[in-house]
């Protein structure tokens, strides 16, 4: 049995594509969507004004997502995604990021079912099915397999992390350790014991947002972090065209998209082409 699990707020526009790359790769029996905003905004890190919550949830009501009618539609013309609309109320940030990744799991789910926790903007690429199939295959019931993580945060470019990999899949046991990934995933947290390093890769698209959803990405980061926008359109801009590293304290390479073949699943995105 494979159970995906999908926190998702404001990305009906990207459900369509994500479907078909986790069917084509992951072939999952399950793919649940826990669908609403973090009881600190999106991402759960940052503050948000009244101003983006009237804009960018539903009737301004602070926990769904503008597009929620579309999501429902999404969900229910599909037989294995299961929608959960989560009312995170007043609990902590990292409480509130696991139950993001593990609520709705079915308390019956086999110990031996393989646990994807991912989101709806990060792709794995099709030619990478047979291999991702082989080498989980005969995964320990203590381990997770980690894949390398690609950023595409501006167009033409994309940061590698050479210190970061991405949790792709473990096995259900009793619950614990999909908790404990789902906690670390939080804090960012990426070295550790239980970790079989591999040569996958995941293409994470968070900047793929037409219209209405790239203004709400932009407001997300304006209201608390306008650095961010800065350094990621400005600053990284300007210094990769003169080939020069990005000051930050996190080690990365940076590689032009150019050479880079990305997932088909995500080409087929009408934003794809204008942005990458």
């Amino acid at each position: 049995m494979k159970i995906v699990t999908v926190p998702i707020f404001n990305e009906a526009h990207l459900l369509p594509h994500f479907l078909k790359n986790v069917n084509e790769v992951i072939e999952p029996d399950l793919i649940i969507l826990n669908e609403g905003m973090f009881p600190h905004g999106p991402e759960n890190r940052h503050n948000i004004s009244d101003r983006f919550i009237e804009l960018y949830t539903h009737n301004g009501d602070g926990k769904r997502s503008f597009d929620i009618e579309s999501t429902r539609i999404f969900a229910s013309e599909h037989e294995n995604v299961v929608l959960n609309e989560m009312d995170y109320g007043d609990i902590s940030t990292k409480d509130a990021y696991i139950q993001a990744f593990t609520h709705g799991i079915p308390e019956n789910t086999p110990k031996t079912a393989s646990i994807f926790l991912t989101e709806a903007d990060v792709f794995i690429h099709e030619g990478d099915r047979k291999h991702l199939i082989e080498i989980s295959r005969d995964l320990p019931d203590d381990k997770v397999l980690t894949a390398t993580f690609m950023r595409f945060f501006i167009a033409p470019h994309v940061r590698i992390y050479p210190d970061k990999e991405r949790r792709i899949v473990m096995k259900y046991g009793d619950g614990s350790l999909v908790r404990k990934v789902a906690a670390d995933n939080f804090l960012d947290h990426y070295v550790d014991r239980y970790a079989i390093h591999t040569d996958l890769r995941v293409y994470h698209y968070e900047w793929i947002r037409p219209g209405k959803y790239y203004s709400a990405r932009r407001a997300q980061f304006e209201g608390a972090r306008p650095e961010a926008l800065m350094r990621w359109h400005d600053v990284a801009r300007d210094q990769i065209l003169r080939g020069e590293d990005i000051n930050t304290s996190q080690p990365l390479r940076l590689e032009t998209d150019r050479t880079i073949e990305h997932p088909i699943h995500i080409r087929e995105h009408p934003s794809f082409a204008g942005t990458h």
